[in-house]
Order: C-alpha cells, then structure tokens, then sequence
C-alpha cells in the first residue's frame, strides 16, 4: 500500500515492484531450517545450540544475532510456518513504505535485539539460560509499525476472525504479557514484546514523515 498526494494512486498501478527483500528472507528461513536439519542429523545439540540459538553467550558467539533470526525450532513446521505467512502477507507492506535497504536493517536488528533481550531477561528474572531463535521478534516489529500506519484496516487473525490492526496488535500484546509470567512456556514472549515496541517506534516515525509530507495511505481501490 503505497502512500501519494494523489488519491487515486494504488499499488496495482505499480505491478512492477516485487517484495524481494521479504521474499529474500522467506528463502534464508527455509534455508536455514533445512540446515539445522541436516547439522542435528549429523552432529549433536551442541553444535546446534552455537550455531543457530541466541542465548546468554551471544557476545561470544556475535553471529547468533543473524542466525537465530533466521532459524526455526526443527520440532514441528507450526513455527516457521505462522512465522512465514505473517512475513508473507504483512512484510511486502511494510517494505513497500520504507524501502528494500532500510526493511532489512530494521527486520534484522530487531530480531538481534529481541533475541538479547529475551535471552537476558530469562537469565535475570527466571535465572533460565534456554536461548531463543526465530523471526518473531522482527516479524512483531513489521506488524507493530502496520498497527500504526494502519490502524484501522481489518485483518483476519488465523483467516478467519477479522479485527483492526491496532485491536489485533494489542490482543497479541496482552497475551505475551501474560505468557511471560510463565517461563516454562517455551514460547519468546519477551522477544515478541520488544519486537512490538521498536514497531511502534517504526511506525510513530513513518507516520510523522507521512504527515509532514502531507502523504496518506491508499488502499486497494477505495
């Protein structure tokens, strides 16, 4: 959805443009899981754990601040595959308004921090060194600045329940407050949270640009 002085102006009038930044990471994420496939098939946990798990030896291991963006628990598919719908729907969106260079430094910085800080505070509040990995602390930072660009388009939470994205954002907000009270979750619930503020932030700052520019969203054709 682009934004224009001119409101007829829609993205389908730009057919040329292609999300590849968003498809670019789409591809490293099932690269990345087919390779901790293979490293658990033919080494052992360990070697997993430093090569695609943040946890609190991150300093020492600086490249699990990309890695671990891009890696998925090998479990089940039911990670990597919310993970990659959410990216596939929301991230072309979100790259469109700010472009391909800065979308990929925003997607992985934030999960980088997300992931410190979810490996931090579990060490410093549960005294749990567990490690965390996956894209859903960049991928809270994409929905959380749509939640402020956007606010008031309808999205359907699991394709079936449709809800503003600001109503969304804040269901999803209050369920990772609550999960974080439960450690043995497994679930990154403070790497999701911190996700969502740098989105907020992202998207305060696009939406103040826009303003001054007199720019506004166009959606679809309306």
């Amino acid at each position: 959805m682009p934004f224009s002085r001119r409101p007829s102006y829609y993205m389908a009038q730009q057919r040329e443009w292609q999300p590849f930044a968003t498809y670019g990471i789409l591809g490293a994420i099932v690269a990345f899981y087919i390779a901790e496939l293979v490293v658990l098939a033919t080494a052992d946990a360990a070697l997993f754990q430093r090569l695609f798990v943040i946890d609190m030896h991150w300093p020492f291991e600086p490249w699990t601040l990309i890695t671990s963006t891009l890696s998925h628990s090998p479990a089940g598919i039911a990670h990597i595959l919310f993970n990659g719908l959410v990216l596939f729907f929301f991230g072309p969106i979100l790259e469109r308004l700010i472009g391909w260079k800065r979308f990929l430094v925003l997607f992985f910085l934030a999960g980088a921090i997300a992931g410190v800080l979810q490996a931090l505070l579990q060490w410093y509040l549960f005294g749990q060194d567990v490690g965390a990995l996956g894209a859903s602390g960049a991928i809270m930072m994409v929905f959380g600045a749509l939640m402020v660009v956007m606010p008031k388009e309808k999205i359907l939470i699991w394709g079936i329940i449709p809800m503003p994205f600001w109503v969304a954002g804040l269901l999803f907000a209050a369920i990772d407050v609550l999960g974080a009270f439960d450690p043995g979750s497994g679930v990154g619930n403070f790497a999701h949270l911190s996700g969502l503020a740098i989105g907020l932030w992202v998207g305060w700052r696009l939406r103040t640009t826009m303003k001054r520019r007199g720019m506004h969203l166009v959606f679809g054709g309306r």
